[in-house]
């Protein structure tokens, strides 16, 4: 009987977060987004599930300064009541890069501390390998020391020249 329980949780659940179907989730809860911090690339979608407490999405002006967040682009959800089960607020798709700011402008939240940013920009080795010219072209030794001296960043390049020792080394 509990099985059966636990199997039905599961479905309901996964069918209300089917409906908010996105690359991310970011969960609403009582006075947090969680995670608070997100980093994505740019065209990735982020969906906001609110399971605790009425919060909206601000993403126009900082609910406590009222200064303009200065987002690539506003946003705003409107007030949501949450539900144990989850209440899909909505999707945004960040196609502009950038950083995005947002809090909950509903009541106090903003005070008490609810603020979330999304960094829609990530990087990638590929990206930087790419851009000099190092695939297929370069090996992995030769491409740590362009990076190290694109980036300034000795650690990678003794990381990577790690990985390329032990690789050369393997019988």
């Amino acid at each position: 009987m509990k099985k059966n329980y636990f199997l039905i949780i599961v479905f309901i659940t996964s069918e209300l977060f089917a409906q908010c179907d996105a690359d991310h989730i970011v969960i609403l809860n009582n006075f947090e987004f969680i995670p608070s911090e997100l980093v994505i690339e740019p065209g990735e979608s982020v969906a906001f599930i609110n399971i605790e407490g009425i919060h909206n999405l601000n993403g126009i002006n900082n609910s406590i300064t009222g200064d303009y967040f200065n987002n690539p682009m506003d946003y705003f959800l409107n007030d949501t009541l949450g539900t144990p089960e989850g209440v899909c607020m909505g999707i945004i798709e960040f196609d502009l890069p950038g950083i995005y700011n947002f809090d909950s402008s509903y009541g106090f939240d903003a005070q008490a501390g609810m603020s979330l940013t999304i960094n829609s920009d990530a990087f990638v080795l590929e990206d930087l390998f790419a851009e000099l010219g190092a695939i297929d072209s370069i090996s992995i030794f030769q491409s740590a020391i362009r990076i190290s001296s694109h980036t300034h960043h000795l650690t990678l390049m003794a990381i990577i020249h790690t990985q390329y020792l032990s690789l050369m080394m393997k019988p």
